[in-house]
């Protein structure tokens, strides 16, 4: 996965360099959602002067959290589900996982709001289509193979977020 990545422009440390000599490159991980303001104008610095379109995957929050619960589950918490969905109603813009305006606008700000693509996990699911295939298709409408388009997929919160990028979101 591409944790280092996230680490590296989440720290105060020397930018990355990723290289982009081969052609464009697909980066994807859950923890991109969690980089504010600097940390994606790190992530612009990294990628150089390429040509950038971000992809968000969005994903309804009744498939969301109960994801998120059991991600959470696993590493120590012991709050049962409707607490934590009963904490996401009383304020869902504090909430990192469901604060999708903020994980946008902070992208937006830094590669322009036409970068960005907003694709619907959850109706991509519901048509019982493959992720990779309908990614692939699509393929073209960002750059097609000889372009210098570097996608970077913005994934979040999940069980099987490793299968898939999996991102929730809101009207943007």
């Amino acid at each position: 996965g591409h944790r280092k990545l996230f680490e590296a422009l989440a720290s105060d440390g020397p930018v990355p360099n990723i290289d982009l000599t081969d052609g464009p490159v697909l980066i994807s991980s859950e923890d991109l959602c969690y980089l504010r303001g600097t940390q994606v104008g790190r992530l612009r610095v990294a990628l150089g002067d390429a040509s950038v379109r971000i992809v968000f995957y969005c994903r309804r929050w009744s498939d969301m959290l109960p994801s998120v619960w059991a991600e959470r589950v696993k590493h120590g918490f012991d709050d049962p589900l409707p607490r934590l969905v009963e904490a996401v109603r009383a304020d869902a813009s504090r909430p990192a996982f469901v604060n999708f305006e903020a994980i946008l606008q902070a992208y937006a700000d830094v590669f322009g709001r036409s970068a960005i693509e907003i694709v619907s996990y959850s109706a991509i699911m519901d048509a019982g289509e493959d992720l990779a295939q309908v990614r692939l298709a699509a393929r073209g409408r960002i750059g097609g193979a000889a372009s210098q388009v570097s996608s970077v997929c913005l994934a979040q919160g999940g069980a099987g977020a490793a299968r898939v990028p999996a991102c929730g979101a809101g009207v943007w």
